[in-house]
């Protein structure tokens, strides 16, 4: 139980994070950077996915299948 806790708190936290994150990433950069447009799109994609990776991880490495019966 104590496992399930503890991956539960992690996942909260990491989503928490992102919603936290998510403002700041969405902002303009400045305009003086020589930077092509899809570029911000394409950093907040892979912020995206590496979100998507840990979370992944979390339910592959620490979180346990519940028996239906109990």
């Amino acid at each position: 139980m104590t496992r399930l806790r503890l991956a539960t708190t992690a996942a909260i936290l990491a989503f928490s994070a992102g919603l936290a994150l998510a403002p700041v990433l969405a902002q303009d950069k400045d305009k003086g950077d020589a930077k092509p447009a899809g570029g911000d799109k394409s950093e907040l994609y892979q912020q995206l996915n590496l979100f998507g990776d840990v979370l992944e991880r979390i339910r592959r490495d620490y979180v346990e299948p519940v028996d239906e019966k109990t």
